[in-house]
């Protein structure tokens, strides 16, 4: 069975790598862009000199920094439009020149006309602004470059060894023996020397040694029994012979059933660290015997050594002789996260550095470090949209500049032409002060007691209209389970009682009193609030990546968006069409992007001076009868 499964895929990779996707006309988005990520960052890559470091994030971007935190370019992927898709993975070669990613998007195959949910890993050279080739995979998974920067290791259902040399397939598992099946790759990391790579699969650590005597053959293999118009019988002997290039398997269970997560090679190539999602705990595996020594979460008072939604983070110290991890663990209640730096020479021992510090005696940071890597410094860390830094006992973050990145449900005049929001500080804290934007007059405020016009909370309810597990992933209405696309994340009930608008993970919907879906749109990010105009023209929603958008409520259609800074002076305002108005300041935090239908990475162009500027009568057009 698993030969099967392994030979259907790579046909279907094989088709999408030799289909040629037409292209079509050239599409202009507005998009925003603040020099920072504006979703959560998905994975994070380091160099070996600890100089460059990648990250990619649900905000659809892979975005290159200096080891001193400056953004040094920005790479946006033909990622597929809506919520639901992302950039899940990054890999940096050792030099930091090419760089590989991983993105979920919907392709047309010709052959049959049908459309697939793929994830492509595209390699691309930074110096010469040119992608190098793209690898079509069904799944998401890890990716890696080896240290002597021959191999490009990717892990979905299979682990696959690319030759960097021309990208042609070197090595796999799909017909290897004594591997776990209908499992996935959580971890991968080639050793220092390059001759072998560990993962971690189904619960169990897994370290395959690889034979590189033959790297320079072109050919994966004998196929003479094939014939030579028999395409199916040379896939399976290239699959076949491309399993015989890992030369052994050693397979190590956790003991007491504890499920590893994520592992990291000490640069000496002496040590293995393995995390662990149940216990909290650390192992340090001695290579090659792979005894361990186990590192206990010791002094923790919430949290774990690990974040739920992603795996463990561990990165180890240039020298090999401390090793840092992180998670959700805190020292103290409600404090922020820690990260654990374990010094490993005799006795080990531990210290805690806070992710966060205090502004305006809150904290500004206390996300679960889903993600953590090696700099000539120190180390650097992902948590929530921001990354950082830390040296020498100091942590330095590189913050989202949005103030509504964390907005919750918006306020709304009954004709929709002026918005309320609140500046929240952090997850967790005080809900900030009460800010106002007027369209009309373009006047951001902060909002005094009393005034005109009076701004609407959201519609909780409607009577004969009966919504159960509204914030659920099976929402019901009158007993009927709503058509909603990913969970639910808040609802309004229009202002005439006769129907319902859901936001979700991935799109915004509406339904009648009888749950039938009247229409169904993705938006940009996760809608994290929404309200109505109770003029019944318009739906607000405060949306991930920190606009504010008005959508028609008769057929969805978005009319207008909103985004402004934490400074409380830059803000923007545009249409869908790129037309803009901005504060001073504010002009260059949206971009143009262009989507020619490739996959190629998407290229921008700058909405500064001379482009087009919102007047009154296009306001009114935007924000007039529906």
């Amino acid at each position: 069975m698993k030969e099967v499964e392994s030979f259907a895929i790579a046909m279907f990779c094989l088709l999408f790598a030799a289909t040629s996707f037409a292209g079509t006309a050239t599409k202009i988005s507005p998009r925003i862009e603040t020099g920072r990520h504006t979703a959560t960052i998905t994975d994070l890559s380091v160099s070996a000199d600890g100089r460059t470091i990648a990250t990619s994030s649900d905000d659809k971007t892979v975005r290159i920094w200096s080891e001193a935190g400056l953004l040094v370019q920005t790479i946006r992927p033909a990622v597929g439009d809506g919520a639901g898709h992302t950039v899940t993975a990054v890999a940096l070669s050792a030099d930091g020149s090419t760089i590989a990613y991983q993105f979920s998007a919907v392709r047309r195959l010709e052959e049959n006309n049908r459309e697939y949910k793929v994830f492509p890993v595209q390699i691309y050279h930074r110096p010469t602004d040119h992608v190098l080739a793209t690898i079509f995979r069904f799944a998401p998974g890890r990716i890696s470059f080896s240290p002597d920067g021959k191999y490009l290791g990717i892990g979905t259902h299979s682990l696959e060894l690319y030759r960097t040399s021309d990208w042609k397939l070197y090595a796999s598992t799909a017909f290897r023996k004594g591997l776990p099946e209908k499992a996935g790759w959580n971890a991968l990391a080639f050793a220092p020397s390059s001759s072998s790579i560990a993962g971690i699969i189904n619960g169990e650590i897994v370290h395959l040694k690889v034979d590189s005597g033959d790297y320079e053959k072109t050919q994966l293999g004998d196929t003479k029994g094939c014939d030579q118009q028999n395409e199916y019988c040379h896939i399976i002997s290239w699959l076949a012979n491309a399993s015989k290039r890992f030369m052994s398997t050693k397979r190590l269970k956790a003991e007491h059933g504890a499920k590893p997560a994520s592992l990291v090679w000490s640069p000496d190539g002496k040590w293995m660290a393995v995390g662990y999602l149940d216990n909290g705990s650390v192992s340090v595996l001695s290579a090659p015997q792979w005894l361990a020594t186990e590192l206990k979460p010791k002094g923790l008072t919430s949290g774990f050594l690990h974040s739920p939604e992603t795996m463990m983070s561990l990165a180890w110290a240039p020298d090999s002789k401390s090793l840092a991890s992180a998670g959700t663990m805190a020292t103290s209640l409600l404090g922020p996260t820690v990260v654990r730096t374990w010094k490993l020479s005799g006795e080990p021992s531990f210290s805690d550095i806070r992710t966060s510090k205090e502004s305006r005696g809150l904290p500004v940071q206390s996300l679960a470090v889903h993600r953590l890597g090696t700099v000539s410094s120190g180390f650097v860390f992902a948590s929530g949209d921001s990354i950082g830094f830390i040296s020498n006992g100091d942590v330095r973050l590189i913050q989202p500049v949005s103030g509504l990145h964390r907005q919750g449900t918006p306020y709304v005049s009954s004709d929709g032409k002026t918005v309320g929001f609140r500046f929240r500080y952090s997850w967790g804290s005080p809900l900030g002060e009460r800010w106002r934007f007027d369209v009309s007059s373009r006047k951001l405020s902060k909002e005094a007691e009393g005034e005109v016009p009076e701004l609407h909370d959201t519609i909780g309810g409607a009577p004969g209209m009966e919504g159960a597990g509204l914030l659920s992933s099976k929402p019901t209405l009158n007993g009927v389970l709503l058509a909603v696309q990913g969970d639910t994340t808040d609802y309004s009930f229009s202002p005439d009682g006769d129907s319902l608008f859901v936001g979700s993970v991935v799109g915004l919907h509406r339904f009648d009193r009888m749950g039938n879906t009247i229409w169904s749109i993705l938006v940009p990010e996760e809608v994290r609030g929404l309200n109505v105009s109770r003029d019944g023209r318009f739906v607000l929603a405060a949306l991930g990546d920190g606009t504010l958008r008005w959508y028609r409520q008769s057929d969805g259609t978005e009319v207008l968006a909103f985004y402004v800074l934490n400074d409380r002076r830059s803000w923007v305002l545009w249409t869908p069409s790129g037309i803009f108005d901005a504060s001073d300041g504010g002009r260059g935090l949206v971009v143009l992007e262009m989507n020619d239908g490739s996959d190629a990475p998407r290229r921008t162009k700058p909405s500064g001076p001379g482009s087009p500027t919102l007047n009154e009568s296009q306001i009114t057009g935007a924000l007039g009868d529906h």
